[in-house]
């Protein structure tokens, strides 16, 4: 039994990815937005959550609705991309990080610097 359960897995599976790379290819010829270079991982947990909220069972049935309905596109665009986070929308935080921040990063790694460049982990969570 176990490996009946193992193979109808790994057939949901390939199944799966077949959908999935063509929905990204679907959506890059049709709206022009290319997902093919994306973090495949990301962009498999953001469709799923997508399925859910656009009550679609399976890619496929994601896909024909993108393709046939046009103003869907918006709502699947708003799950695959990366939302703006506060903290990018807040002048201030730069500003004090700039001025006070900076001049003290750049002083303790001034060998290492090469740009005031600062990333924030999980900002594109």
């Amino acid at each position: 039994m176990d490996a009946q359960v193992e193979s109808e897995y790994a057939a949901a599976s390939r199944k799966f990815e077949t959908e999935f790379h063509l929905l990204i290819e679907a959506i890059y010829h049709l709206y022009h937005y290319d997902f093919r270079g994306y973090a495949a991982a990301s962009l498999r947990r953001r469709l799923k959550t997508a399925m859910v909220r656009l009550h679609c069972e399976t890619l496929s049935q994601l896909q024909d609705r993108v393709m046939h309905e046009p103003e869907l596109f918006a709502a699947l665009l708003d799950h695959l991309t990366v939302q703006v986070s506060e903290m990018f929308r807040d002048p201030s935080y730069y500003r004090s990080l700039r001025e006070h921040m900076m001049p003290i990063l750049r002083s303790a790694f001034e060998p290492f610097v090469r740009e005031d460049r600062i990333y924030r982990r999980g900002a594109a969570r």
